[in-house]
């Protein structure tokens, strides 16, 4: 009776029953897979897209939240910070570069990293680059406000100050032997 009527090269099959443990298994996995199947395609259990969604737009709703309660930074109250410059960086990269270069190394705009500055209306490094980013430069029309007409809030202008701040002062200067525009303006004498 458990002997199957096939062979192969003289080897004998045998029939034997399945272990009762491995059929059960068997059997939860088919119907498992049949009620993970029907629930995927008829409600929003396990959607990859559904759950991207919906956490993206409590991240957003967090956000405008945290923007809503904390008023953008202005000239008077914006601070330094080293944890800003990698995101002054990239405000820099998108909005500076085109006439600044990379690294502030001058070319159609002034060169960032030296010690010489056509505009000093303020008496700190930080606070005078917050005030050309917001307002301008009365001396070159070139230099757009870029708070003063939506481009930046006052969030970006903290951070790409924070940025120049940190190449003119803790990095040394690109100079023109190495790349960089000559100095432009007058020496400044920055208070710490």
């Amino acid at each position: 009776d458990i002997l199957i009527d096939h062979g192969f090269d003289g080897i004998m099959e045998l029939d034997n029953q399945l272990p009762k443990w491995w059929l059960g298994l068997f059997y939860f996995g088919v119907v498992y897979c049949v009620v993970y199947m029907i629930s995927y395609f008829t409600t929003d259990f396990a959607h990859q897209y559904v759950e991207y969604d919906a956490e993206y737009k409590a991240q957003t709703a967090s956000i405008a939240e945290y923007v809503k309660n904390t008023p953008p930074p202005t000239i008077d109250d914006a601070v330094y910070s080293p944890d800003n410059i990698a995101a002054g960086e990239e405000v820099f990269k998108t909005n500076c570069v085109s006439c600044h270069n990379a690294g502030g190394a001058g070319g159609i705009g002034p060169n960032l990293t030296d010690n010489a500055w056509i505009n000093q209306p303020e008496k700190t490094l930080f606070k005078n680059v917050f005030n050309m980013v917001e307002n301008g430069s009365p001396n070159n029309p070139a230099m757009q406000a870029f708070g003063k007409n939506g481009v930046l809030t006052g969030f970006d202008i903290q951070d790409v100050s924070a940025y120049i701040y940190h190449i003119n002062q803790e990095q040394p200067p690109i100079t023109v032997a190495n790349g960089g525009a000559a100095p432009q303006g007058t020496p400044a004498t920055w208070e710490k």
